[in-house]
């Protein structure tokens, strides 16, 4: 897979545009590393200055994207049921 890194306005602008800025997609999957572990001794140890990576799975009606967030302080994320409406109806990105 050929990672496109989005430091910019300009770099998120063209990403937004490329999947017409995610209208009518959906959250496939999602994953989160937290760089936590446990050892031999059954210690918990936390490597990653407590911060997480997490990664997002979206199927637009272009195509599908991945998305990764590194050094990730908060996630929120609510699975809906039946009778429930699946809209994405916002998100969030902000620097740390």
């Amino acid at each position: 897979m050929d990672w496109q890194l989005v430091t910019t306005d300009d770099e998120l602008t063209a990403l937004l545009s490329d999947v017409r800025d995610f209208h009518d997609a959906c959250l496939l999957e999602a994953q989160v590393a937290f760089g936590t572990f446990t050892d031999d001794a059954g210690r918990m140890h936390e490597d990653r200055d407590d911060r997480a990576t997490c990664w997002l799975i979206l199927e637009t009606p272009v195509r599908v994207v991945e998305l990764r967030f590194d050094d990730l302080v908060a996630c929120h994320v609510r699975p809906v049921g039946p009778g429930f409406d699946p809209t994405i109806l916002g998100a969030e990105i902000a620097p740390r």
